[in-house]
């Protein structure tokens, strides 16, 4: 069996799995197409890396696409059904590449369950058990139990949690005791068990770390990530057509210069279907009928106003929360008095429980057997490595004194209101939002930073590295100490109390880096602040390095690269054999994903071999692999130089430019080649192989076989080469988009109307290396 119940080494791990649904409320089949729209959009938007297809009566036809589709895509797939399917298909799943099954059984009985087991046993599949606390015997016996037991995890709802739409029914107050009772037998046989939609107070407090309510389901793995589970809950009850439009425009949400139209229609199609039809013969008029992401609230400027605020908020979450449930410890990892509950069960009572009040959504859950599948089991073992770096934190915040502090009087809260105390600053906040200080410093790893927090509850807390990385973790008490430290090679371990914790990966945004770049501007973040909360001065411990005094640097490249690793190489050797510029003049930000090609591989060779040419590693997450503008404006805000030049990956400048760059009058602030020569494949083989070296014989190139492009794209220059002042990039950004065309053309177009003319290198031409083509997201040839 590919999963174990076995205790991990790092056992918080967040939700990687996405929900879809094969078929509507009213038993419609979703399309193929649409369904593997939706696998795509689980992966690339909803950041899933497994996804559990809901199908009630499965086929083999139907699931081996998608199957196939989720390959290539690097997604796991399990099947959700019910006992409509008929376990002799898992033999043929399972050589499918099927992950797991997820059974929803009419019937809770050890003769209607044994053949499931039987079945998947014999396929090797892991069988997850989705059961009806409704359907439950009274006295469950020891073989039945025994039974259930086999189940790699077992979820006890009182409903499926897809329709939005059902109407919870009265059930009786012994359903309850029924539930609790199967999930101590379980308990006590070692199986995950998870008890859906019951308060804390219902049941004795043996059985809490066995019960997930709404907080539990977002900081637990066994359940689906929130974005993914309320689009599959909001698409269940439209027709299947309905469902592939809202796919469509999810799907490209990002992708166009023109997203109004659709993200205006979203919102409709998914919440007011019934308008749809009207809503399309107006045109899809507006942009955002509902808001996507919470902002910040606008806060009085006053200290009296500010803390008259804060009462009157104070007062609110009372309100809102009940007299009872208000003074309960457990009420902000609970779902409290719903109306489900009220409904299932309008006879029993909610009752407070007394202590000290409870903030972290994990506290029982960690008491009880965790079960991980092959794609959580990896992650674990994925993130042991980091912890070799645990006690070198220790070891260096505890032995050694920290190179200097940032005292909280020299940072602020970013666009808000900053109420500064001795030693502290206070952060107001009455929205879900997220707030982040100003820089903190600029820096380069090895490092370690070191902030205590407290004073009040936020739901997250940590550190923001602009808007592609975010370290954070729960916050689960009024103060703790929050340690990062970053290894040289900016690989990263976490510290709450000193004790290591794994960061919070975010809903739809894959936030959580796998290493840090060479330059961060590190910002304290904080994210759903209960009211108010306290940060105080910031240790930094540095590397050695920090004393050494940098040369100026004249010249920053931004370079994007992704899938062109081998063309990366020589265009990097060109800018390290520039004429004419000192040590240190000259700069190279790298913006790349780890792991599509070799570049951290270049990069390291570079570092070893040209150590007088600067390079700034900045890597990204996976979803921004075509997202040319968000990457070169993120790499924009660490540049350093008066200069900037975009530079693509397969463009080899000569060895004169920035000679003729720094040779231009105060006039020129928008500098572009005369055009560029396209080399052959031969000639590119040469180059990548070394045998030809361009800087040597630059002029010779210019003159071998290729095809010369003179002031392309109607005269507007494109974006392999284009060379501006820090003042262009501070004006005009690159539009962002999740692809690489339009970008650049309309960044030029911008600047020429706001700052006139570019001024054209008279005679000089870049070169272009092969690939085989306008491939905008990188060439199969790269090693």
């Amino acid at each position: 069996m590919p999963a174990s119940n076995e205790q991990s080494p790092i056992p918080q791990l967040q939700s990687v799995r996405g929900l879809i649904v094969a078929v509507n409320r009213r038993g419609e089949r979703v399309g193929q197409t649409t369904l593997r729209q939706w696998l795509r959009l689980s992966a690339e938007k909803f950041k899933a890396q497994k996804v559990d297809v809901y199908l009630p009566k499965a086929e083999v036809a139907t699931l081996l696409p998608l199957l196939e589709e989720g390959r290539q895509l690097d997604l796991r797939l399990s099947l959700r059904c019910t006992s409509e399917t008929t376990p002799a298909i898992l033999h043929a799943l399972a050589d499918g590449g099927l992950l797991d099954v997820a059974l929803e059984p009419d019937v809770i009985s050890r003769r209607a369950l044994a053949p499931w087991f039987e079945a998947a046993s014999e396929a090797e599949l892991p069988l997850r058990l989705f059961l009806d606390g409704a359907k439950l015997p009274p006295t469950p016996d020891d073989a039945l139990v025994d039974c259930l037991a086999q189940a790699a995890s077992v979820r006890i709802a009182l409903h499926n949690g897809l329709d939005r739409r059902e109407r919870p029914r009265r059930l009786p107050e012994e359903c309850i005791d029924r539930i609790v009772a199967l999930a101590g037998a379980l308990a006590a046989r070692g199986t995950e068990t998870h008890c859906l939609d019951i308060p804390f107070c219902w049941v004795p407090e043996a059985r809490w770390p066995h019960l997930v309510q709404g907080p539990q389901m977002l900081a637990h793995h066994q359940h689906y990530r929130l974005s993914s589970r309320d689009f599959a809950q909001k698409t269940y009850g439209l027709s299947p057509d309905r469902i592939h439009q809202a796919v469509e425009i999810s799907l490209a949400d990002g992708t166009s210069f023109h997203n109004r139209i659709d993200d205006a229609v979203l919102p409709w199609i998914l919440e007011r279907p019934w308008y749809f039809f009207w809503l399309w013969f107006l045109h899809k008029l507006t942009r955002r009928l509902l808001p996507r992401r919470p902002e910040p609230k606008a806060l009085p400027e006053e200290i009296t106003a500010l803390e008259g605020a804060l009462a009157r908020y104070t007062a609110e979450q009372r309100t809102t929360l009940g007299p009872v449930c208000a003074e309960c410890a457990l009420h902000p990892i609970c779902d409290h008095h719903t109306e489900g509950a009220k409904q299932r069960f309008p006879g029993r009572a909610v009752s407070a429980i007394a202590g000290a009040v409870c903030y972290d959504p994990r506290r029982y859950l960690d008491e009880a057997s965790t079960w991980y599948d092959a794609v959580d089991a990896a992650r674990t073992r994925c993130y042991e490595g980091r912890m070799a770096l645990y006690d070198a934190a220790r070891h260096r915040i505890s032995r050694t004194p920290p190179t200097r502090e940032i005292a909280a009087e020299s940072y602020r809260i970013q666009d808000h209101k900053t109420h500064r105390m001795p030693a502290s600053v206070r952060w107001f906040s009455f929205s879900t939002a997220e707030l982040q200080s100003t820089v903190l410093a600029r820096l380069s790893p090895p490092f370690t930073l070191s902030v205590t927090v407290g004073g009040g509850i936020a739901q997250y807390m940590g550190f923001a590295f602009g808007r592609h990385s975010r370290l954070v973790c729960p916050m689960t008490a009024f103060d703790h100490k929050l340690t990062l430290h970053v290894d040289d090679r900016g690989y990263y371990v976490l510290l709450r109390d000193g004790e290591p914790v794994h960061p919070v990966a975010f809903e739809e945004r894959d936030l959580l880096p796998e290493r840090l770049g060479t330059v961060v501007e590190p910002r304290i973040a904080l994210q759903n602040i209960d009211g108010q909360i306290v940060t105080q001065t910031v240790l930094l411990w540095e590397g050695p390095e920090v004393s050494e005094e940098r040369p100026p640097c004249t010249h920053s490249v931004v370079v994007v690269c992704t899938r062109y690793a081998r063309r990366l190489q020589a265009a990097l050797l060109a800018l390290a054999h520039q004429q004419g510029l000192q040590d240190g003049a000259l700069e190279v930000l790298v913006g790349y994903v780890p792991g599509i090609d070799a570049t951290d591989d270049v990069l390291d060779s570079l570092e070893q071999q040209c150590p007088t040419l600067r390079l700034v590693r900045m890597p990204f997450g996976a979803q921004h692999s075509r997202a040319k503008g968000f990457i070169i404006n993120e790499c924009l805000d660490l540049a350093r130089g008066a200069w900037i030049t975009l530079l693509d990956a397969d463009i080899m400048l000569p060895p004169d430019y920035f000679q003729r760059l720094d040779g231009q009058p105060e006039s020129a602030t928008f500098v572009v080649p005369d055009g560029r020569h396209m080399l052959s494949p031969e000639t590119t083989a040469a180059i990548l192989l070394g045998l030809e070296r361009p800087w040597e014989s630059y002029e010779a190139l210019l003159e071998s076989p290729g095809e010369y492009r003179h002031h392309e794209s109607d005269g507007v220059p494109p974006g392999f080469c284009q060379s501006a002042r820090r003042a262009v990039f501070e004006a005009i950004r690159y539009q962002e988009l999740d692809h690489f065309e339009g970008s650049d053309w309309w960044f030029s177009a911008q600047v020429i109307e706001k700052f006139g003319k570019e001024t054209r290198l008279s005679g000089l031409r870049v070169l272009h290396l092969d690939h085989g083509g306008s491939q905008w997201y990188g060439t199969d040839k790269q090693f």
